[in-house]
C-alpha cells in the first residue's frame, strides 16, 4: 500500500506539474520546467551509456561527452522555445557538430562510440523535446492534448490488457504488453480526443485550435501508436541493460525516460503530422 500511495501520489504531483506548465501561458516557465525535464532525461541516457563496454566484454566503457551533449540539446530546445525551429537549428547546430571534434581532444579509448551514442541521444531525446517545444508554438492546447491522449491510452490499455489481455504483442521485449490493451488504449485515446473536439470550445473558446473531427481521431490513433512503439523501444533499451528503472527521478516511477518514452517518439510525428495539417507556421 505505501508503495501504490506513493506512486500515485508523486503521478499526480508529476501530471500537475506539466500540465501547469503548458497552460500558464508563460513561456520561462514552460522553458524551465522542459529544460530541466530534458536535460535529466538526457543525464539518465547517457548514464545508461556508460554501462555499455567494448564489444559487450571486459573492455573500455563507452564515454560520451556527456555535458557538451546536454549544453548542445539545452542551445536547441531554448532556440525552439524562444524563436521557433529555425532559431533551435542557429543555435544548437554549432554545439551538435562539436561533438565529433571533441573527441580529438578527450584522448578517450571508444572515440567513435562517444561519437555515435552522444549524437543519438541528440536524436533520441533532445529532437523530440524541440518538437514538442514547436507543438506549444503552435498552440500550448495541442500540446496538452498531446500528453493527455497519451496518458488516456495507458490508462485504457492498462486497464483493458489486464481485464481482457491475452495475446502478447512483444513478449521478449514487455510481457505484459497485449494486442488487446492495444485495442482498448487506441479506444480510450480516441475517446478523449472526442471529447478535446466537442468541448474544447466552450471550455477554451478561441484558444481552442481549429482541427476537424476527423484531424482529432487520426491525430489520437498517430500519437498513441507512436507512443506505444516508444514504450517499447525503452523496454528493449533496459532489458538488455538488465535493468528495471532507468532512473529515480520520480519515485515509485523510475526515472525520467521511463516517464517520457511514449513521448519521446511520438512528439516528432505529432508536430510532423500537425504540420501535414497546416497548422505550423
Amino acid at each position: 500500500m505505501s508503495n501504490l500511495v506513493t506512486r500515485t501520489l508523486f503521478g499526480a504531483i508529476f501530471v500537475a506539474v506539466v500540465i501547469a506548465s503548458i497552460v500558464c501561458g508563460s513561456k520561462y516557465v514552460f522553458c524551465g520546467i522542459f529544460s530541466v525535464i530534458m536535460l535529466v532525461t538526457l543525464n539518465e541516457y547517457y548514464t545508461l551509456c556508460n554501462q555499455l563496454k567494448q564489444d559487450g566484454g571486459a573492455g573500455a566503457h563507452v564515454e560520451p561527452a556527456r555535458w557538451l551533449c546536454m549544453a548542445a540539446a539545452a542551445a536547441l530546445f531554448v532556440g525552439a522555445v524562444s524563436a521557433g525551429g529555425n532559431m533551435a537549428l542557429a543555435f544548437g547546430l554549432p554545439l551538435v557538430v562539436i561533438i565529433p571534434i571533441a573527441e580529438l581532444f578527450r584522448q578517450k579509448q571508444l572515440p567513435f562510440h562517444n561519437m555515435a551514442f552522444g549524437q543519438a541521444g541528440l536524436v533520441y531525446i533532445a529532437v523530440p523535446f524541440v518538437c514538442m517545444a514547436l507543438t506549444m508554438e503552435i498552440n500550448p492546447l495541442l500540446l496538452l492534448a498531446f500528453f493527455v491522449l497519451i496518458w488516456a491510452g495507458d490508462t485504457g490499455a492498462y486497464c483493458v490488457g489486464r481485464l481482457a489481455g491475452r495475446h502478447k504483442m512483444f513478449e521478449r521485449v514487455s510481457p505484459k504488453k497485449t494486442w488487446e490493451g492495444l485495442a482498448g488504449g487506441l479506444l480510450f485515446a480516441m475517446l478523449f480526443a472526442w471529447l478535446f473536439n466537442r468541448f474544447g470550445h466552450d471550455i477554451w473558446q478561441d484558444a481552442f485550435p481549429v482541427l476537424q473531427p476527423w484531424q482529432w481521431l487520426l491525430f489520437a490513433a498517430v500519437v498513441y501508436a507512436a507512443g506505444t512503439l516508444g514504450d517499447l523501444v525503452e523496454s528493449i533499451i533496459k532489458r538488455y541493460l538488465g535493468l528495471k528503472d532507468s532512473g529515480r527521478f520520480l519515485p515509485g516511477h523510475g526515472g525520467a525516460l521511463d516517464r517520457f518514452d511514449s513521448a519521446l517518439t511520438a512528439a516528432p510525428v505529432a508536430y510532423a503530422l500537425l504540420c501535414a495539417f497546416n497548422m505550423a507556421a
